[in-house]
């Protein structure tokens, strides 16, 4: 059954807890039994422009419920959709896309939709008008969102459950900012206000678009139409129709922040650029070019208001840094993210020709990653080592307290593993190919160079398997290493190369040299010919995974979910190379 049939037939606690997938208790108690004063962390944030803005971060046990919620309310606006379409039967074309194109009336908080989709249905306009709607969050209060529930024709739900619901998602009677509800609803709530808009917007021949409070019509036409807005003075005044429509919907304009541009000014939208293409502001990249120089140098930066990730989300007139990154990471991610959409060129020819864009995030990615790390940091050829490593360290704590220790029961790693993320794979080329590891050690003198804050207090560990694939990367290190030259017959504890670097190899096994890392389990004990409903485990990299499967489903589906049965003894010769990198080191 659906999840949006479910929460219509919900008619107890006992129902919504089922659909939200909470025990009933839990959700009782999270509703009835925390006081009201304890549900909510509140503070305050400046904007940009003057004033503060109220954020409520709310209670970890009520966070996760509204999490749930939110999850079941975007399932059945799915639902809705595939509803609707269906309803139209298989011709009638132009419906069926007037329907899978609604969500594009709404940009913010819907997944596949961004500031950037939002931007780009307005570029290369004779005139941009923006307006912002007035204390949006507060305007949905606990009885509207109560009364859409129960009479949107969508839902119609029982009042009971839409009170809860209610109740879950709003404080001090009405949604805050800070929930993780809160975004879906609004949606859902403000998308009659988009219908009514978007059919001026068509009226008038003008493109229509919103992001959470911020509008936006735009158009080609030689003149603005005045019903929907018109200049007076310094001023701009949106028209009546639309400001009807507005308070009709429950919400108000903010007439401080309308504002309507001609294409020889600069036009906005959600702080991006559309004026040709969709950018980013000049000054913007200027001073996160500057942010990011300092941290190379020193580690710190100073957060300028202006360069807020987009002119929608307030920050303190100034922050300074000296051990977070996040914030600088976010920034050039935000400017990367969005020049790169329009590079129409190939991935592979953007890396061998980068932009100076690319380069900044490259050489950021490359700091943040190697630089400025605070544990010894192990880089493996694939994602199933790290799996392995930390199962072993789990099984062997007791043996190894300078790599694992313990907090309240929980495991607590003192070495990390470099994760293969998108940004590590696309921008700094790095999926933990030997061929990639190879390059990696053959630049690595080079890049420390570039960084006069570059931190040497904790190894970076290569970690490759002792076989001939890892040759070209035992080659490289010999090249850049004073002392080390690494083989297959050799079996050193670890081999130095330049600055902070380090190779370590799988050990040999009994009279085994040409070793990989599934060596260090237990022969005996047979994992590797465990099957996978028909599927036989693989080595191999390349294979049909109708007949096979590869290692991250062995470590994932075999060692992991075996875990109290494996012998991981093997992997004691391993973990002591680790641990002798680290004596050394320091």
């Amino acid at each position: 059954m659906s999840k949006l049939q479910d929460l219509k037939n919900a008619k107890t606690i006992h129902d919504l807890a089922k659909v939200v997938g909470f025990e009933a208790s839990a959700l009782a108690f999270i509703l009835y039994k925390i006081p009201d004063d304890q549900k909510y962390n509140s503070f305050e944030l400046p904007k940009k422009n003057g004033g503060t803005r109220v954020i409520h971060a709310p209670d970890p046990r009520l966070s996760t419920l509204q999490q749930h919620l939110s999850n079941v309310l975007h399932a059945c606006m799915a639902e809705i959709e595939s509803e609707q379409i269906k309803a139209l039967g298989d011709f009638n074309y132009e419906d069926t896309k007037k329907i899978t194109q609604k969500r594009v009336l709404s940009h913010g908080f819907v997944r596949g939709y961004s500031i950037h989709t939002n931007a780009k249905h307005h570029r290369n306009r004779r005139f941009v008008l923006n307006f912002d709607l007035e204390d949006f969050f507060p305007s949905i209060n606990f009885g509207r969102v109560m009364g859409f529930f129960m009479k949107n024709k969508n839902f119609e739900l029982e009042r009971s459950i839409a009170v809860m619901i209610a109740q879950v998602s709003c404080h001090e009677k009405a949604l805050p900012q800070g929930s993780p509800c809160s975004p879906i609803i609004s949606n859902l709530i403000t998308h009659l206000l988009d219908v009514r808009l978007v059919q001026i917007a068509r009226k008038h021949k003008c493109s229509y678009s919103r992001y959470a409070d911020d509008i936006t019509f735009s158009t080609n036409q030689r003149e603005f139409p005045a019903e929907i807005a018109k200049r007076n003075g310094q001023l701009v005044e949106v028209g009546k129709q639309i400001n009807d429509q507005v308070k009709r919907s429950g919400f108000a304009i903010n007439t401080k922040k309308s504002r309507l541009n001609y294409r020889d000014s600069r036009q906005t939208v959600t702080g991006l650029i559309v004026n040709k293409k969709v950018n980013v502001r000049p000054e913007y990249y200027r001073n996160a070019r500057a942010m990011a120089h300092n941290f190379f140098h020193d580690k710190t930066y100073t957060v300028p208001s202006l360069l807020s990730p987009t002119d929608r989300f307030d920050t303190p007139s100034s922050e300074t840094n000296e051990t977070e990154h996040y914030r600088l990471e976010g920034i050039l991610q935000h400017i990367h993210f969005t020049r790169d959409l329009y590079d129409q060129r190939q991935r592979r020819e953007k890396q061998d020709h980068p932009t100076a864009t690319w380069r900044l995030f490259n050489k950021f990615l490359y700091f943040r990653h190697f630089g400025i790390i605070k544990k010894p940091l192990i880089i493996c050829e694939g994602v199933s080592d790290p799996i392995y490593l930390k199962l072993a360290l789990k099984k062997l704590a007791n043996d190894y307290p300078t790599l694992i220790g313990s907090d309240n029961g929980k495991a607590v790693f003192h070495i990390s593993f470099l994760k293969y993320s998108r940004n590590v794979k696309d921008v700094l080329r790095l999926s933990g190919g030997t061929g990639e590891l190879n390059v990696f050690v053959g630049k690595f003198k080079g890049r420390v160079k570039e960084y006069k804050a570059w931190s040497m207090e904790q190894p970076i560990i290569l970690l490759t398997d002792n076989d001939t694939g890892a040759k070209p990367v035992f080659g490289s290190v010999k090249e850049n290493s004073s002392s080390s030259s690494p083989s297959i017959n050799d079996n050193s504890m670890y081999y130095p190369v330049n600055n902070n670097l380090y190779l370590i190899k799988t050990p040999h096994v009994g009279g085994k040299k040409d070793t990989a890392i599934e060596d260090m389990f237990d022969a005996s004990q047979g994992w590797e010919s465990k099957e996978l409903g028909p599927r036989a485990f693989t080595r191999c990299n390349k294979f049909d995974e109708n007949k096979f499967y590869g290692k991250r489903d062995f470590a994932e589906q075999i060692i992991a979910k075996n875990f109290t049965q494996v012998n991981f003894d093997g992997f004691k010769p391993l973990l002591d190379r680790i641990v002798a990198v680290m004596t050394h080191h320091t």
